[in-house]
């Protein structure tokens, strides 16, 4: 697992200089390092233009007229509204263009360090300078990239201009929400000249898991430039002339609990060649009594990796990994260190609302713990790798990860009969696959391996080349790769047309078959007939809809391993109807607003018990993804008579309006629902859940009076950190939030924080997505509070005309400041 932005593994003597460090420095000679490796955030004081400036790319560019911002930054969610051409309602309809970021950095440093720098994902055609030397370019905007700086640094203390060009002028380039700019951390990582390599140099598996031990395998790949700087001055002297030399080297590597004491290590000596990068070694250790990872024990452990010359120390690195054993069983389906599991699943898009593609984690933390309220543990990353961190808090928080690579390969949905390529998107990925395909997915491969919460591998969505005859040798040589980088792990791919994937030779390339709405070609039989047909496969529904039949065919056949519904959340772009801005059809909302569905999938998946009340609207679905609707509020006209919905996994449900029974129902354990007519008085109504005879869970809606205030409320995340996120309600005089309420609510923050997000549920709303004042959706708002300082206490305030104001005190050293 390659270390996430924040995190030092090593401290080392080499350092990002402040102006006033600068001056104080600027005549010294630069300390030897400490250590051997280091990571420097390159996030803060990046200065950003939107519009095209070739000669930004030179370091005597003149950019105080810039504005002045910290990456993580996407550019796309800070621009209006933009009427879409007739029939495109895709993307959500934000601006793209191009883009200029410069940052000026000083470095004080020996001389004989490596330097390089890691981009962990830049939308899209990333073009990178240091000090006017062009390094490189970047079409695809899902993954990291890295450039060696060494050769072109200052490390005298005199500054450095870092210029990065972002085009994301050709739209659509994906079929959702793309977003635009340096929309995920940036590093500098520096080493010696011998160190483990930072692409992928560290590989760590569980071949062999027992309760009583398990075997930890640490494969290496190590780059051997010089062994010593005198030796890196020699060859400078001639380089026509290089001479390699030979040294034995000490390899040790020890293997950390989660409490951080060392359980295992081992040590041996290692012969290395100068000159001469990507030599390989491994080591194998034994831990005794392993605490095992899964999604209900996620227990992380550490290995650390330390290559040593002599007394001297070359690279240490740290790595984080889970021990857990993965077994799929063409008869018995998917177990986790032993155990059969059922991959309760949902897709994913990697937007947050306000926040863009730019979302902290600690905001994805919270959301992550919604999906894990309705008894979610499986996410498809929908259809891209996500950034490192994300991964980081899948190991933390106990996810099952299906790593998805692309969208599109060479070819869209209509045939192509011509040299000139078309995508599923006119400017999408089918421009650059021939060329970048096999770069980007090993980059993937190699950055996710040591993930616990890694699972499964997926070539592609939908491709449509699975309807060619090249399907099948396209996706055979992208499963070679993936079982080359990754041995451990299966292979598989989001079929839409199964059918013809069958025959042509795509799906027999993969090591599971993954079916995108298997019911719409054999319905409630689901994947019972491709069972019949092929007696060994093992079954995976890729992305599935709301229908009951699909949950039912991986809950009642073993050779089906789970399910992926879409989606998880509502989220930016795909709208299929303009002017809503995005795909409303989720279990939760982009303010992580849960719909009637999120309950009804938590009594399917859940064990403990689930009871929740939801009142039909009587309007038809509008498509298949689409729930029936519902709302859960107990405001409706005095004459209405009402279709009553309980999502429940108990025995027998009771409902009960102002103390009224309407009777017990028996639950039906396939459909986990039971429905009531009852004429609507204001009041209360609940339904209670029982099992073998006892009360075991209840759910209560109020009738809501007229607003007169707000209240706000600090939520709580699994992973504290620098953000805080506010839920702000429309209350009545009781306290009972109003579900239609949409008053207008202005946010403010005083102290050491800022507003960094506001958001509503609302996909029809159209103003702008960086603001502090928004109408309320249903009564809600999530607003999200950035500590700047560590110390003092962050005050929110949230107004409305007519409306008593709500504050909230947000406790001094809520979280560390990491930026």
């Amino acid at each position: 697992m390659q270390t996430p932005c924040c995190r030092i593994l090593a401290v080392v003597g080499l350092a990002l200089l402040s102006p006033l460090a600068r001056a104080a420095t600027a005549d010294t000679p630069a300390a030897a390092p400490a250590v051997v490796r280091e990571i420097i955030p390159l996030d803060e004081g990046w200065r950003f233009q939107l519009g095209d400036e070739p000669r930004a790319a030179q370091p005597v560019f003149d950019d105080t007229a810039w504005r002045t911002l910290d990456v993580p930054h996407d550019w796309s969610i800070e621009g209006v509204f933009s009427t879409p051409p007739a029939g495109e309602n895709n993307g959500g309809y934000f601006p793209h263009g191009i883009g200029w970021y410069r940052k000026t950095f000083a470095l004080a440093a020996d001389a004989s360090r490596k330097v390089v720098v890691e981009f962990d994902g830049v939308y899209m055609n990333s073009e990178v300078w240091i000090n006017g030397r062009f390094l490189g370019r970047r079409p695809y905007g899902y993954i990291g990239f890295r450039y060696d700086l060494t050769e072109f640094l200052k490390t005298d203390g005199t500054p450095n201009v870092l210029a990065v060009r972002v085009d994301d002028s050709l739209e659509p380039s994906v079929r959702w929400y793309a977003g635009a700019g340096i929309y995920r951390h940036v590093r500098l990582v520096t080493t010696g000249y011998t160190h483990f390599r930072l692409d992928g140099g560290v590989a760590v598996t569980t071949p062999e898991v027992t309760p009583d031990r398990a075997t930890v395998e640490a494969a290496y790949v190590v780059d051997a430039h010089f062994f010593s700087e005198e030796e890196r001055q020699a060859w400078l002297k001639n380089i026509w002339n290089a001479k390699s030399t030979t040294r034995e080297l000490v390899l040790r590597s020890a293997v950390l609990a989660p409490d951080g004491t060392v359980v295992a290590d081992s040590e041996s000596k290692l012969a290395l060649e100068s000159l001469y990068a990507g030599q390989r070694t491994s080591q194998r250790l034994t831990v005794p009594a392993p605490r095992l990872w899964s999604d209900r024990t996620p227990e992380l452990y550490r290995l650390r990796s330390t290559l040593s010359l002599g007394e001297r120390t070359l690279d240490e690195v740290t790595t984080q990994f889970g021990i857990r054993q993965l077994e799929f069983h063409p008869d018995r389906g998917l177990l986790v260190n032993g155990t059969p599991t059922k991959l309760k699943g949902v897709c994913i898009h990697q937007d947050g609302g306000s926040f863009g593609n730019a979302v902290p984690v600690e905001v994805w933390a919270w959301r992550l713990s919604r999906l894990k309220e309705m008894g979610c543990n499986a996410l498809r990353l929908s259809h891209h790798p996500f950034a490192p961190e994300f991964y980081d808090l899948c190991d933390r928080l106990g996810f099952y990860v299906l790593d998805e690579a692309f969208d599109e390969w060479t070819r869209g949905w209509p045939y192509n009969f011509t040299a000139d390529p078309r995508g599923k998107s006119q400017y999408g990925y089918h421009l650059y696959f021939e060329q970048w395909a096999e770069t980007d997915l090993r980059a993937m491969l190699r950055r996710d391996r040591n993930h616990p919460s890694v699972v499964l591998y997926s070539i592609g969505n939908e491709i449509p080349n699975e309807m060619d005859h090249d399907g099948g040798p396209l996706a055979r040589k992208l499963t070679a790769i993936c079982h080359e980088e990754d041995p451990t792990r299966p292979v598989t791919a989001g079929c839409d047309k199964s059918d013809v994937a069958n025959e042509n030779g795509f799906m027999a390339a993969l090591d599971i078959a993954g079916y995108n709405y298997v019911d719409r070609i054999h319905g409630d039989r689901t994947y019972e007939p491709e069972r019949a047909r092929f007696p060994r496969r093992l079954c995976l529904g890729t992305e599935t809809y709301y229908p009951v039949r699909n949950w039912l065919g991986v809950r009642n056949n073993d050779y089906v391993i789970g399910e992926f519904l879409w989606a998880g959340f509502d989220y930016l772009g795909e709208s299929q109807k303009y002017p809503r801005r995005g795909w409303d059809a989720g279990l939760l909302d982009l303010a992580g607003g849960a719909y009637p569905e999120f309950y009804q999938r938590a009594a399917y998946w859940r064990t403990d018990p689930v009871v929740r009340l939801a009142v039909l609207t009587g309007e038809k679905p509008e498509d298949d993804w689409h729930a029936t609707p519902a709302l859960t509020k107990w405001n409706w006209p005095a004459a209405a008579t009402l279709t009553v919905r309980v999502a429940t996994n108990c025995d027998e449900v009771e409902l009960i309006l102002n103390k009224r029974t309407f009777g017990r129902h028996a639950v039906p354990r396939d459909t986990c629902v039971s429905e009531w007519s009852v004429p609507f008085a204001p009041g209360a109504i609940t339904a209670v859940g029982y099992r073998a005879g006892q009360r075991v869970a209840e759910h209560t809606l109020r009738t809501a009076g007229a607003p007169v205030g707000l209240t706000a409320t600090a939520l709580v995340t699994p992973v504290p950190g620098d953000v805080a996120l506010c839920e702000i309600l429309v209350v009545d005089a009781a306290g009972i939030a109003v579900p239609d309420a949409s008053a207008a609510v202005t946010v403010r923050v005083e102290g050491p924080g800022r507003l960094i997000g506001l958001d509503t549920g609302d996909l029809a709303y159209g103003g702008l997505f960086k603001t502090d004042s928004r109408a309320a959706h249903q009564g809600r708002l999530l607003a999200a509070v950035r500590r700047m300082s560590p110390a003092g206490e962050i005050h929110v305030l949230a107004t409305s005309d007519g409306l008593q104001p709500a504050t909230l005190a947000l406790p001094v050293g809520a979280g560390e400041i990491s930026r």
